[in-house]
């Protein structure tokens, strides 16, 4: 009985271990307490981003990396630096560093190193810029492509996100709707890269699937619809993969935005930040209260 005990705990550490977060997020709330981070109960805590005075459009995507946050916005397609959103998105400043992406551009990663900015244009090729200074959009250089591996039904990628160190991305398909699921061999090398699977979000209402995130312990992924102003969860069987099967969670409904484009979790896990392409504030802050 023991063995058997000590063989189950073992086999649970190294699912576990395979897992590599998107961010650097602490296990517990300081009490000892796992987070959750479900967004089925969160609510508007009205700290939004107002981007007016960029002058450069509508969010499309915002997100945390290297102590900074960095927001793509629409009809100029530009990406801008600013501060690191913690405890409040309104309090966030710009860093005056920017730097025109490609037209049509729609969600973005940027590597551990600060260096390299991978991102889609509304088709099945990757986008990506070396970055000469470390963090600093500005000095983004030429564009190199790249295709989608081969084996998803995706026609119309929007939403992207990949996971800490590049290792596993996911893709949202605005035609088709799907999120698909993609492993590099080599981390953060994106010409390496291979299909994993697909699951359809169509079935539960989802049927323009743009902006998604995966929760940093791996266990949810959720995604917002441009057309209903709803975000849609799924439980993970395995952290960080849906090749193990996916359970539709729920939804939380009516958040505020009128075309849903990118999603993100705060860097503790508390908070979730939703890019609006239709309106500002811009990027719209809401409490897990979890």
């Amino acid at each position: 009985m023991r063995k058997l005990l000590y063989i189950l705990l073992l086999f649970g550490s190294l699912v576990q271990a395979q897992f590599t977060p998107l961010v650097g997020i602490v296990a517990s709330s300081g009490g000892g307490t796992a987070l959750d981070y479900s967004v089925l109960n969160a609510t508007a805590s009205g700290n939004n981003l107002d981007i007016t005075a960029l002058a450069s459009g509508n969010g499309l995507s915002f997100r945390n990396y290297g102590g900074y946050s960095y927001l793509l916005c629409s009809t100029t397609y530009s990406i801008h630096k600013f501060s690191e959103w913690t405890t409040d998105l309104s309090a966030v400043t710009s860093q005056s560093e920017n730097f025109t992406l490609s037209n049509t551009s729609q969600d973005f990663w940027i590597n551990p190193a600060g260096t390299l900015i991978v991102y889609f244009s509304n088709t099945t090729t990757f986008r990506w810029r070396t970055m000469s200074t470390p963090w600093d959009v500005s000095t983004c250089g030429a564009l190199t492509t790249q295709a989608l591996p081969a084996g998803s039904s995706l026609t119309t990628p929007r939403g992207f996100t990949a996971n800490a160190d590049g290792s596993r991305y996911w893709v949202t398909g605005n035609t088709g709707d799907v999120v698909a699921e993609f492993s590099n061999s080599t981390a953060g090398d994106f010409t390496t890269g291979s299909y994993v699977g697909e699951f359809s979000t169509a079935g539960v209402g989802a049927a323009q699937p743009k902006g998604l995130a995966i929760s940093p312990d791996g266990k949810y992924i959720i995604v917002g619809d441009s057309t209903d102003d709803d975000i849609y969860e799924w439980v993970l069987t395995t952290l960080g993969t849906i090749s193990g099967g996916t359970t539709y969670n729920g939804a939380l409904l009516n958040v505020g935005a009128a075309s849903q484009q990118g999603l993100h979790y705060s860097n503790d896990g508390t908070k979730i930040a939703i890019a609006d392409n239709a309106l500002n504030p811009g990027v719209i802050e809401f409490n897990l209260n979890n």
